[in-house]
C-alpha cells in the first residue's frame, strides 16, 4: 500500500515540472467585496439579520443541507434561490464565518448555474454595516441559468466509471481508516489524499499544490463537505468535478471497492448486573402461602364431595 507521500511523488514524476491544474476562473476567493457583486450571507439567519454587508441577502446554508449533511434536491434549491431574488445571472459574493458553510453555499450556487461566484475569505463581521434581508416566503424571481450538472457524479455513476482520478479531501486519519465516521473506514479505491486543510493553507500562503491529474473528481465525508471541498478546489484553480454523495454513501455499500479498509470499533454491550439481594418481602410471601392453602383446601373439599356422590 502506497503512502500519500509516495502517491504524490509518483504523480510528480509522471507529470512535467511545468504542469499545473487547469485554470477555473468561475469561483474566486477575494479579500474585498467586488463593487458589482450581490452579497449572499450563508450564516444562520439571526447572525445575518443582526449585521451583514450592505445589501446582503440572508441564505443560511443550513436551509439547503438537511440532517447528516444531506443535500436538498436541486428543484427545491432553485426555488430557494428564487425567494432571494436570484436569477443566476448575477455576480454573487458569498460570505460566512465557517469556511465549510461558506464554501458549500458557493459550490451549490456554482453547480446550480450561477454566472459568477466569489467568496469573501474575510469574516463578514469586520465589514458588517447593516442588517441583512431575509428571503421572501414566496419566489420573487425565477432562477433561469442552466445547471452545471455534468460536474456532478452520483454513487452509481462513479462506480460505473473507469480510470477516473479521485481526490479525497478528508484528513489523513480518515483516509487511512484510522478514524471511522461511516459504515467503513478507508477511501474509495484508487483515490489520492489531498486534505482540504492543505489546500486552504496553500491558498492562504500563496503556495503551490502538488501536481494533480486533469479533471479529478473530488469528494469528502458527506454531500455538505464534498461540495465545500469541490468549491475550494475550483477556487484553487483545479477544474474538479464532485462526487456529491461523498465517502459516507460509498462506505455504506459493501459491494463498492475500498482501499485501507477498516471498520468502526463497537464497544461490547454492557450486561446489567443482577440486582443485589434485599430483605425478603415477607408480607407478600405469607399472602401467597395463604392463597395457596385456600386453593388447595378448596380443591380437596371438591374431591371429597365427588367421592361421596360416586
Amino acid at each position: 500500500m502506497l503512502t500519500r507521500a509516495a502517491r504524490q511523488l509518483l504523480l510528480f514524476l509522471a507529470l512535467p515540472l511545468s504542469a499545473a491544474p487547469t485554470a477555473a476562473a468561475d469561483i474566486a476567493y477575494v479579500t474585498h467585496p467586488p463593487a458589482d457583486a450581490l452579497v449572499v450571507d450563508a450564516r444562520p439567519l439571526d447572525r445575518c439579520a443582526a449585521a451583514s454587508l450592505a445589501g446582503a441577502r440572508c441564505l443560511p446554508a443550513d436551509e439547503i443541507a438537511g440532517p447528516h449533511g444531506r443535500l436538498a434536491n436541486f428543484r427545491d434549491i432553485l426555488w430557494f434561490f428564487g425567494t432571494a431574488g436570484l436569477t443566476g445571472a448575477e455576480h454573487v459574493l458569498v460570505v460566512g464565518e465557517g469556511h465549510q458553510d461558506r464554501d458549500f453555499m458557493a459550490g451549490v450556487l456554482f453547480l446550480a448555474g450561477q454566472r459568477q461566484v466569489s467568496v469573501l475569505i474575510v469574516p463578514p463581521g469586520r465589514l458588517a454595516d447593516s442588517p441583512g434581508s431575509a428571503k421572501s416566503t414566496t419566489r420573487t424571481a425565477v432562477y433561469q441559468m442552466p445547471m452545471r450538472d455534468t460536474l456532478m457524479l452520483t454513487t452509481r455513476e462513479l462506480a460505473d466509471a473507469s480510470g477516473v482520478p479521485l481526490l479525497d479531501g478528508r484528513d489523513d486519519r480518515e483516509y487511512w481508516g484510522e478514524q471511522v465516521r461511516a459504515a467503513r473506514g478507508g477511501h474509495v479505491a484508487g483515490a489520492d489524499n489531498l486534505p482540504a486543510a492543505e489546500v486552504r493553507a496553500a491558498l492562504a500562503n500563496h503556495g503551490a499544490l502538488p501536481p494533480l491529474p486533469a479533471d479529478p473528481v473530488a469528494y469528502a465525508h458527506d454531500p455538505r463537505a464534498s461540495v465545500a471541498y469541490f468549491a475550494l478546489l475550483r477556487a484553487a484553480g483545479v477544474a474538479a468535478r464532485v462526487y456529491v454523495d461523498g465517502w459516507k454513501a460509498w462506505a455504506a455499500d459493501p459491494a463498492l471497492p475500498v482501499d485501507a479498509l477498516s471498520f468502526p470499533d463497537h464497544a461490547p454491550a454492557l450486561v446489567a448486573p443482577p440486582p443485589a439481594p434485599g430483605p425478603a418481602p415477607w408480607p407478600l410471601i405469607l399472602a401467597g402461602a395463604a392463597v395457596g392453602l385456600l386453593v388447595g383446601s378448596g380443591g380437596a373439599a371438591v374431591a371429597l364431595r365427588r367421592r361421596r356422590w360416586n
